[in-house]
């Protein structure tokens, strides 16, 4: 199975489960079940294309949000899919990718990208390891010694730009287990 085939399925069980109580996305589900399917126990990512384009047609509120499509089995024909839901209805997709796609690099505007990179999220690492830094120092987990700009700057440059880094060598600082030493 493609992970785009999961995607789909993940973005239709959360729009069922936003929209229980909803007869007409209910109605949707249910005649993809009953009369769209070709006798197969699971949905094909064709007739889950459908039923999603067919679910979020008028919906003003749908955003899809989709992390690491870079690390997608198949993200060309996912990128392609969600490019074409998204130009025939009126939902917002916000997609997370290195630029490894060359579809996304063609296809999606250069005044709707955004690039993340070291430097536009080291400010905002810094500000985070210094209040931590600090609280683990208050907290004694750190010695009073310790110099929080020298420990920030260092652990600055470990984070390579990932604040995700950041809050795992936070947490791992907060260990009980290890010692100031």
């Amino acid at each position: 199975m493609f992970i785009s085939k999961s995607a789909y399925q993940s973005i239709l069980a959360q729009l069922l489960f936003r929209h229980r109580h909803e007869q007409n996305i209910i109605d949707k589900f249910s005649f993809a079940i009953n009369h769209v399917s070709h006798g197969q126990l699971k949905a094909t990512s064709l007739e889950l294309i459908d039923l999603l384009q067919l679910c979020l047609l008028h919906h003003k509120d749908a955003y899809i949000v989709l992390d690491a499509i870079d690390e997608c089995d198949n993200n060309k024909s996912l990128t392609q899919h969600l490019l074409r839901l998204s130009a025939k209805s009126v939902i917002k997709i916000l997609l997370f990718s290195q630029l490894t796609i060359p579809i996304l690099v063609r296809k999606v505007p250069k005044k709707i990208q955004l690039a993340i990179n070291r430097a536009s999220t080291s400010g905002d690492i810094r500000i985070y390891l210094t209040k931590q830094i600090n609280i683990l120092i208050k907290d004694k987990l750190l010695p009073h010694t310790a110099e929080p700009s020298r420990l920030v700057n260092h652990l600055i440059q470990g984070t390579d730009g990932m604040f995700l880094w950041a809050r795992l060598i936070i947490a791992y600082l907060n260990l009980t287990s290890l010692t100031q030493a």
